[in-house]
């Protein structure tokens, strides 16, 4: 049994995470964990933005209600997922039957993710506007200003196709950690 309690590290703070090692994402990609020394009970650290991906590649997204919150004002790149957005998006797809055959690092489960979930649609979890938060911000040089990346200006509602958030999963693993000044920028 999984449970759900990784938070910001409170000493590093975000994008360090911590979690037990019966928390879910250590569970099924405990090599993307670093075990913290001399704790008691013991627990590791991790980067939350691969928590994040993970999650994403087992959400949905139904835009077919007109009344329901739309991802339309939440970008890639300047949002992220909430905790209690995570842990209900993982803790569901658990609970739908998701798992990683061969656990090993973040990588592998969001591929297990993107696999499991491209059949079992009805089982994930859908995400609304209200799941997301603003990034901090960036330290940003003075002026002249760097033009802002495109990938800043798409709403995640754009990368939706069928229902699915695949391709900003997979343009995740490309772009790099979206949670990193480096990357960001």
């Amino acid at each position: 049994m999984s449970t759900f309690l990784a938070a910001d590290d409170a000493a590093g703070s975000a994008p360090q995470a911590l979690c037990g090692q019966t928390d879910a994402f250590f569970l099924l990609a405990s090599q993307s964990c670093s075990a913290i020394a001399g704790v008691v009970p013991p627990q590791v650290t991790f980067h939350r933005g691969d928590y994040a991906w993970l999650a994403l590649s087992l959400s949905a997204y139904d835009g077919s209600d007109p009344l329901a919150s739309t991802l339309d004002a939440v970008y890639h790149g300047m949002h992220t997922l909430t905790w209690e957005a995570m842990h209900s998006t993982v803790r569901h797809a658990i609970a739908a039957g998701f798992y990683v055959a061969r656990p090993t690092d973040v990588e592998t489960a969001v591929k297990a993710g993107l696999h499991w979930g491209m059949t079992r649609q009805s089982s994930l979890r859908p995400l609304k506007d209200a799941d997301f938060v603003l990034l901090p911000a960036v330290p940003r040089p003075a002026p002249p200003r760097p033009a802002i990346p495109w990938w800043r200006h798409i709403p995640v509602s754009a990368w939706v196709v069928d229902g699915l958030l695949h391709a900003l999963c997979h343009a995740i693993g490309f772009a790099g950690r979206f949670w990193d000044a480096p990357s960001r920028s």
